[in-house]
C-alpha cells in the first residue's frame, strides 16, 4: 500500500471508489445515508464525485502568469530568474481563464480505467505491455495509455453520463491549477525546501510510480499535480507556442506532431516536475511515465 503520508487524502480517495461502486449497484440504503451523515466534514472536500468515484474540485476563473521567468527575458511576474526554466517556457505572460471549471483531485487510476475496459470490452485495444506496464495496483495511476488513449476513455465516461462536460484539460488550465494561486514555480511556496511531502520524484520514487493521493495537495486540494506521472493535455505542442498564444483561454498552436505533457514524473529530477515547466510527448506513446487527469466543465 505504501506510506500513507496524507491519511485524509488516501481516506477520501478509497471512499469515493467506495461510492462509486454502490452509485453503481444501487445499493443505497439507511445504513449507507448515516455513514455519509457522519463523514460529511471528510466528503464535502472534494466538490463533486462522478459515478465511478472520480473526485473533483472547482477551479474558479482568474487569471495568472504563465511561464517561467528566464534569464534576459520578461518577468512580468518579477518571481525573480528560475535558473531551471527552458526556453519553451518564455515569454512568460499574463493568462485569464474566463470560466470556471472542476479538474480531477488525482490522476485516473488503473481501477477506474479497468471499470473502461471492461464494460467496453476493450482488452483488445489496450497496449502489448499494457499489464506489465501497470502492475502496482487499482490505486495506482494508469500508464501505458496513448494521448487518444485517453481521449476514448473520456469519450466512454461522457457517454456514460449523457453528458458532454468531460476532457483533457488545456494546458493554460493545467498549469493554473497546478501553480494554485502561488504565484511560484512550485504549487506551494515551501515546496522546494520540503518537496518529499508534495511529490514522488528522482528522488524519493525508489524509482517507480505510486498510488494517487499519498503526499500532500496543493493549496486548491489537487494530489499528484507535480511527479508520479506525466499527465496528457489537449494542446499540441510548439516550442514557440507562448510567442503567439492568445492571453485569454489560450488552447495552443492548431496542429503539431507532439501532445504537451505536464507535471514530471517518479522517473525525472526536481526541474522537470516544476508547475512551469513543459514537456513534448508522440500522442502515439505508451510507457509507464504517463497517464492522465480530466477537467470537467462547468
Amino acid at each position: 500500500m505504501g506510506l500513507k503520508t496524507d491519511p485524509l487524502g488516501y481516506f477520501l480517495r478509497q471512499f469515493s471508489v467506495f461510492i462509486g461502486d454502490l452509485m453503481k449497484k444501487r445499493q443505497f440504503n439507511s445504513s449507507l445515508f448515516l455513514f455519509l451523515f457522519c463523514f460529511a466534514p471528510v466528503v464535502y472536500s472534494a466538490d463533486y464525485i462522478n459515478t465511478i468515484g472520480m473526485a473533483f474540485n472547482t477551479i474558479k476563473a482568474g487569471s495568472f502568469y504563465m511561464g517561467g521567468c528566464r534569464a534576459k527575458y520578461p518577468c512580468p511576474s518579477k518571481e525573480g530568474i528560475d535558473y531551471k526554466a527552458n526556453i519553451n517556457e518564455t515569454p512568460q505572460r499574463k493568462v485569464t481563464l474566463s470560466d470556471d471549471f472542476q479538474l480531477g483531485v488525482y490522476e485516473v487510476t488503473l481501477g477506474q480505467y479497468k471499470r473502461y475496459v471492461s464494460s467496453t470490452g476493450g482488452e483488445g485495444s489496450v497496449a502489448v505491455n499494457f499489464i506489465k506496464l501497470n502492475a502496482n495496483g487499482n490505486s495506482s495511476p494508469v500508464v501505458g495509455v496513448s494521448w487518444q488513449d485517453a481521449q476514448d476513455f473520456i469519450s466512454w465516461l461522457n457517454k456514460k453520463e449523457s453528458t458532454d462536460r468531460y476532457r483533457l484539460p488545456t494546458e493554460a488550465q493545467w498549469e493554473y491549477a497546478a501553480k494554485a494561486g502561488s504565484g511560484s514555480y512550485h504549487a506551494s511556496r515551501n515546496f522546494t525546501t520540503n518537496s518529499n511531502a508534495y511529490a514522488w520524484y528522482a528522488k524519493n520514487s525508489n524509482n517507480k510510480l505510486h498510488e494517487v493521493g499519498l503526499k500532500k495537495p496543493n493549496h486548491w486540494g489537487l494530489y499528484d499535480m507535480q511527479g508520479n506521472v506525466w499527465e496528457w493535455t489537449a494542446d499540441w505542442y510548439s516550442k514557440t507556442s507562448y510567442q503567439r498564444s492568445p492571453s485569454l483561454n489560450p488552447k495552443g498552436v492548431k496542429i503539431g506532431i507532439n501532445r504537451v505533457i505536464r507535471g514530471g514524473s517518479w522517473f525525472n529530477g526536481a526541474d522537470k516536475i516544476r508547475s512551469s515547466a513543459r514537456h513534448k510527448a508522440k500522442p502515439t506513446d505508451h510507457n509507464n511515465l504517463i497517464g492522465f487527469r480530466v477537467v470537467r466543465m462547468l
